[in-house]
């Protein structure tokens, strides 16, 4: 299943938005709304959160390049964490196609 955080979705333009809800309308993705899916334990995913942007803050600090890193790099990695996902992709420049076998066929989602 693909998972689109909802701070992401915000922070896309219309056009974005656009092909995120035909991919929810089609059911193959799904817009990820943490208060739901972690309502036992939204109080570890805010640690999360929080963990993961300290550790980003000292890592831009060492690149000389504060504050690169957005909210939705940020939820997003507290959701994948959580969810034990098995990758994540954050690809805001092209489009990216992903097979479901890591073989290219006809089920690119």
């Amino acid at each position: 299943m693909v998972y689109i955080h909802e701070e992401v979705y915000k922070e896309l333009g219309s056009a974005g938005q656009q092909l995120i809800d035909e991919k929810c309308r089609a059911n193959k993705w799904v817009l990820f709304k943490p208060v739901q899916a972690f309502q036992n334990i939204y109080e570890d995913y805010r640690l999360m959160e929080s963990k993961i942007q300290s550790t980003l803050i000292v890592v831009d600090t060492r690149r000389g390049k504060a504050g690169s890193a957005g909210i939705g790099e940020i939820t997003s990695l507290a959701t994948a964490y959580l969810l034990n996902a098995r990758f994540i992709c954050s690809n805001d420049t092209c489009k990216v196609a992903i097979y479901l076998n890591g073989i290219p066929n006809d089920r690119c989602i």
